[in-house]
């Protein structure tokens, strides 16, 4: 199977399983149900992938679980594995070079335009979040195709730079923080080619919990580094 490929997938995929009977998702089917009508006849979380045969019903409850997202993770969670199969679509196409990043990257993103899908927008809600994600890698991923990683050699001075670079970043990050350990999870993960499945396992934490700590770390980075340019 296609999601085998991609270990973060297949374990986001696998930790289902277990999340449908948890106290968190259960509560907040109870809450669901008695605060939206359109939520009303949900008996578990379960219920929504089910409702994929039904395109308007499930469009309908996908709309009203992407409303609660930036304020409840269940309703997000719910979200990401609605269009999980989708989402391991798009992996497949961008994942030649690197399968475990790309994979890390589009349910990064994912999660990121979950919680922050515009309450109005037009159109069915899991093809609008797919096109998001796709349109997203395209931007990430093609200017860097257009150079092979093979073709560009780095020299003993970039090597020391790249240290300086890193350590400053650092520095800045944990004055900033006080000592947050999310830096050295974008070093880890992005520049030291640890797995995101290994280093959860290390640190014993969730893939997918992980992978939205790096998504915010980097996102600090990148404001420290406009700031700074």
């Amino acid at each position: 199977m296609p999601i085998n490929r991609f270990p973060i997938l297949a374990e986001l995929d696998a930790d289902w399983r277990d999340f449908v009977r948890s106290p968190a998702a259960v509560e907040a089917v109870e809450r669901w149900r008695r605060s939206d009508v359109v939520l009303a006849d949900l008996k578990c979380v379960d219920d929504v992938l089910a409702l994929r045969r039904d395109v308007h019903r499930a469009d309908e409850v996908l709309r009203a679980l992407v409303e609660r997202a930036p304020t409840d993770p269940v309703a997000g969670r719910v979200v990401l594995q609605s269009i999980l199969p989708g989402l391991v679509r798009v992996a497949c196409w961008y994942a030649d070079d690197d399968p475990e990043s790309t994979a890390s990257d589009v349910i990064a993103i994912a999660w990121e335009r979950i919680c922050s899908y515009p309450a109005h927008r037009a159109g069915d809600v899991a093809p609008n979040l797919l096109f998001d994600v796709r349109k997203q890698m395209r931007f990430d991923r093609a200017p860097l195709g257009m150079v092979s990683p093979a073709e560009v050699e780095r020299s003993a001075e970039d090597v020391v730079l790249e240290a300086l670079f890193f350590e400053e970043l650092r520095r800045a990050e944990v004055a900033r923080t006080g000592g947050d350990s999310s830096f050295d999870l974008v070093v880890a993960s992005r520049v030291d080619g640890h797995r995101v499945v290994e280093l959860a396992a290390a640190r014993h934490e969730r893939p997918h919990a992980l992978l939205m700590r790096r998504k915010r770390a980097e996102q600090r980075l990148r404001e420290h580094l406009v700031a700074a340019a």
